[in-house]
């Protein structure tokens, strides 16, 4: 069995975002798995603004600086709702 390789970054660039599903909550970050099946750990820290703390299964968005820190993580699971 093959395992995901984790990256530290999510994306190729900085400053982006990235939509996915959290796979675990590891205290200081979530690991999250995108459409493509690729999984990343996005540490947060308090300069990080949570709309909601995101649970297992919740789909979320997280937007990084150019250093690819998370600044923003949105919960999609909300809009639904």
């Amino acid at each position: 069995m093959r395992k995901s390789r984790l990256r530290p970054r999510p994306g190729d660039q900085p400053g982006g975002s990235l939509v996915g599903q959290v796979q675990a909550v590891e205290g200081g970050a979530y690991l999250v798995r995108d459409v493509r099946g690729q999984e990343y750990r996005i540490p947060h820290d308090q300069n990080t603004r949570i709309d909601r703390p995101a649970h297992v299964g919740d789909r979320i968005q997280s937007w990084f600086d150019r250093q690819g820190r998370a600044v923003l993580i949105r919960s999609l699971d909300e809009e639904a709702r």
